[in-house]
């Protein structure tokens, strides 16, 4: 069995946090999400992006969390949904894992979120007027990174069911298109 890890990356509602759940269980791999291991190691992303220059800190400390990460085998890593946003911390997760995006329509994200019963702080989507107008920009803005993997839509679909395709991509080795 390959001992890559494997990172779960998309836009905030795509369904990140779950599926990791259910992939990591499946192929019986410890799960890190990286939000939880920033706060766990560095302290909460409200804290660091309310400090002066906080923007620059948040990507430095998740360039952090990337490296340290990217030392690690055999995980399913959950991401933050900026996280990918930033090609140096592609270029470390790749460097030991295989990427799958999960993508979904952005009026699923909206409902996703609108919904949720978490804890995330997201203050873009808290803070806009127009949730969808929100997410549809999120999507364009998250399109040249995210392009660099193999993606897997969740609309309409079951956790169950995406987690066993991803779970088959992983062992059947990500036929082409894949980094």
């Amino acid at each position: 069995m390959d001992s890559k890890n494997i990172v779960i990356t998309g836009l905030m509602g795509s369904g990140k946090s779950t599926l990791g759940k259910l992939v990591a269980k499946k192929m019986n791999r410890e799960l890190i999400d990286t939000d939880e291991y920033l706060v766990s190691h560095f302290g909460s992303a409200a804290e660091i992006l309310n400090q002066p220059g906080g923007d620059e800190k948040f990507r430095l400390t998740e360039e952090r969390v990337a490296s340290d990460l990217s030392k690690m085998d055999s995980l399913v890593i959950s991401t933050g949904g900026r996280f990918m946003l930033n090609q140096k911390n592609i270029d470390l997760m790749l460097e030991n894992g295989k990427v799958v995006c999960l993508k979904a329509n952005p009026q699923d994200l909206v409902i996703r979120l609108k919904a949720a019963t978490c804890e995330t702080y997201r203050p873009k989507f808290e803070k806009a007027k127009n949730k969808l107008s929100l997410m549809e920009c999120l999507e364009r803005q998250s399109a040249p990174y995210f392009e660099q993997f193999v993606q897997v839509q969740t609309s309409g679909r079951t956790a169950e069911d995406i987690a066993t395709e991803i779970v088959s991509l992983f062992v059947n080795g990500y036929n082409q298109g894949y980094r």
